[in-house]
């Protein structure tokens, strides 16, 4: 076989010509002279067609493959700003092919559609959070972390305002659906009660739409939390269903009702490690973390350890958690 432009001897022709011949005279990518690159002045995105993006170059590339020929395999294109000039590479039957193209890329200031809503205060739904206390700072850090978290991984969703009021937290969230899923997540987190109502917002294409308000309350414990109930002291060791607490008194165990630990009364403690001096059966002798004196603690527990962890409350000591478990 003959190349119909060279004259050359070839085992293979494309279009009646040799790769040389064919590759000098096809045109293999076809971009636009010039493009323009809406740019979002709040957040950075960038748009070339309808989708608001990050990242330029990329945006650029994956724009520029549909003005590469049909037929090219392992097409890769990179855009070089300072040149303002792209590079195409491509495979044709083993063959590597690479233009050059000069691009002129006009950047144009804008609003992306997340932003304009932001700006218009728009929102789907609030996330109402209250506590059956006060929320505590590190109560109010941690919801933080999750929402703002989870929010990073959310493409459409935005916090519009962030309100702390009435002891707790409202965020106003442009997504319904993150913020079903965080109001289920912060419910599970926190052993939460989580309630749901709706109100009319307005119409939308001839249609209602409604907004929800998603609340949940914190109960006032938490796993590890020190509770009294009827004059008796306890640890709260599991929250699901039912709550496990156990007796610091005589180490027994007992499972109630949410409903039941309203009668609760949070004990403000912190426990601290004591070192044992002797043990007995039935109690031991500990030196006290705060005044080094010794004392005697009844404890239901074998204590073989050197350490234990104890609280104090109404001036009496209590053996909670043995140091390791």
């Amino acid at each position: 076989m003959f190349c119909v432009e060279c004259g050359k001897e070839v085992s293979k022709l494309y279009n009646g010509l040799c790769v040389k011949c064919y590759l000098k005279k096809e045109i293999f990518f076809s971009p636009p002279k010039k493009i323009d690159v809406f740019v979002c002045r709040n957040c950075g995105a960038l748009k070339i067609n309808k989708k608001w993006e990050k990242g330029m170059d990329e945006i650029i590339a994956n724009f520029l493959k549909k003005y590469v020929k049909k037929g090219i395999e392992c097409v890769e294109i990179n855009f070089i700003p300072e040149s303002k000039e792209v590079v195409f590479k491509g495979m044709l039957n083993d063959v590597l092919i690479e233009e050059r193209k000069k691009i002129d890329v006009r950047v144009k200031n804008s609003l992306c559609e997340m932003c304009c809503r932001i700006k218009g205060g728009y929102f789907e739904a609030i996330l109402q959070i209250r506590g059956e206390q006060q929320l505590t700072k590190k109560e109010i850090e941690r919801i933080d972390d999750i929402v703002y978290e989870n929010l990073e991984k959310k493409e459409k969703a935005f916090v519009t305002k962030r309100e702390e009021r009435h002891g707790g937290i409202d965020y106003y969230i442009g997504d319904k659906h993150f913020a079903a899923d965080i109001a289920k997540m912060l419910k599970e987190i926190f052993h939460a009660e989580m309630n749901v109502s709706s109100s009319l917002a307005g119409k939308k294409d001839g249609k209602e739409v409604y907004r929800l308000t998603y609340g949940i309350r914190i109960p006032a414990y938490s796993k590890g939390s020190y509770v009294e109930i009827e004059g008796k002291l306890y640890k709260i060791e599991d929250i699901r269903k039912k709550i496990h607490l156990y007796d610091l008194t005589t180490g027994r165990g007992i499972h109630v009702y949410k409903k039941d630990m309203k009668k609760a009364k949070i004990v403000d403690t912190e426990e601290k490690e004591a070192v044992v001096l002797s043990i007995k059966e039935g109690e031991i002798e500990i030196m006290d973390p705060e005044t080094f004196n010794a004392i005697t603690i009844l404890t239901p527990f074998k204590i073989k350890e050197n350490v234990v962890k104890i609280i104090k409350w109404k001036g009496k000591a209590y053996v909670v958690q043995k140091k390791g478990n």
